[in-house]
């Protein structure tokens, strides 16, 4: 739990607040708050903090086979190296 509790502190504590505000709307049917997320995550990528976290991602190879297959590992590493 520590670990999960010290990656999530890692990330970008506006993409944290978006998932929570969305999760708020996920109970009991959780389709309503995966299309809130994705109008959360759209809005963030619009920042000049989102666009600089997406360019990291892509530079690290998350949109290849490889970087999707470790996926969790690789934003483990995105949120270590902020």
């Amino acid at each position: 739990v520590d670990g999960l509790a010290r990656r999530i502190a890692g990330f970008d504590p506006d993409a944290v607040r978006a998932a929570k505000a969305a999760m708020v709307l996920a109970a009991p049917d959780p389709t309503e708050g995966l299309i809130e997320e994705s109008h959360l995550f759209n809005a963030l990528q619009a920042s000049p903090t989102g666009q600089g976290l997406m360019q990291r991602f892509l530079d690290h190879g998350g949109q290849t086979i490889d970087g999707e297959l470790r996926i969790e590992e690789l934003s483990g590493e995105l949120a270590d190296d902020r």
